[in-house]
């Protein structure tokens, strides 16, 4: 809750927690829940959004599940998306371009 205070200011953890959980829960998942390790307090997540990192391995000698984070793009409609945002930024900067050349 306190690193996402200048983001958003959460009224308590609970309200933290429904938020993911939202997240979570839609199609396109945008954040992954996160086993508990041993020793941690509150349940850790992932985003799923853009690059996703490999999630720090446990420090207890205890195995401990990994979670199925996707490895490449997201799939679905929001990779569909980005995939369109991309052919028409290259169109942009093709447009770009040409107007540079025609006014030198």
């Amino acid at each position: 809750r306190t690193r996402s205070e200048r983001i958003h200011p959460f009224a308590s953890v609970e309200e933290v927690e429904e938020a993911l959980q939202r997240m979570a829960n839609i199609d396109e998942p945008l954040v992954l829940e996160l086993p508990r390790r041993p020793g941690q307090k509150e349940i850790r997540w992932t985003h799923l959004v853009g690059d996703v990192a490999e999630p720090p391995a446990p420090r207890a000698a205890v195995p401990v599940a990994e979670p199925q984070v996707p490895a490449g793009p997201l799939p679905g409609a929001l990779s569909v998306r980005v995939a369109k945002l991309e052919e028409i930024v290259a169109k942009l900067a093709e447009d770009v371009e040409a107007l540079k050349s025609l006014l030198s």
